[in-house]
């Protein structure tokens, strides 16, 4: 099992160059044996997107429509639910979208922040207190070095294109994650830290959820 972040919506392109390089090793009807791939080759591939605020169908929409561009002959909705899947062209392609409570809108941190506070609530607690206090939306235009007659100066860009993201859930679990992980990004913070932990995944009916349709698509 190979895990790709893709690094977002946009990448498109990139998505689709992976699945045409699964097709190019796998040997289609009518090709020569030895062409390329063997006959038990077998590729899988999911689709993970959060729902955002699009909702699943939309975003099941979107992942259809990318699918299609890669496989031109597909005609058919592969994906008339979440968490499901189906073979084209001997590639088993499968699409879960996460959700939170509503089961049609949200992100990751919609699962992941409940099970982080969860037997932690202090400093959880004490680290939203702490990003409320000290936020400051000005701060997020960043300062902006310039040169005028050999004359360096510093001034706090005002373009929006400039600004940078904010994500307060992002940002609580690199807080608490520093008093186990210094140094350590979000990422590596969720991993190595004891805020997640097995007990926690094997309760959570959404974490439930993913490893029934992992285990079924494999």
């Amino acid at each position: 099992v190979f895990l790709y972040s893709m690094g977002g919506d946009s990448k498109r392109e990139d998505r689709k160059t992976i699945i045409n390089n699964l097709k190019a090793n796998i040997r289609q009807a009518g090709e020569i044996k030895g062409d390329r791939g063997n006959d038990d080759t077998q590729f899988s591939v999911v689709y993970i997107f959060d729902a955002d605020n699009k909702g699943v169908a939309a975003r099941l929409a979107e992942v259809l429509n990318e699918v299609k561009e890669v496989f031109p002959a597909l005609t058919a909705n592969i994906f008339p639910a979440n968490s499901t899947f189906a073979t084209i062209e001997n590639i088993k392609i499968g699409c879960h979208i996460i959700t939170g409570a509503d089961n049609n809108t949200g992100k990751l941190e919609d699962i992941l922040m409940p099970l982080m506070r969860d037997s932690s609530e202090q400093i959880y607690d004490g680290a939203v207190a702490y990003l409320q206090t000290h936020f400051d939306d000005a701060r997020l235009f960043p300062l902006k070095l310039s040169n005028n007659a050999g004359v360096t100066t510093e001034v706090r860009s005002i373009r929006m294109g400039d600004k940078l993201k904010y994500d307060e859930q992002k940002s609580i679990v690199g807080v608490i994650g520093q008093l186990q992980k210094s140094g350590g990004s979000n990422t590596v913070c969720i991993g190595q830290t004891d805020y997640l932990n097995l007990a926690k995944i094997q309760a959570n009916q959404k974490c439930i959820e993913f490893v029934d349709f992992i285990n079924s698509f494999i």
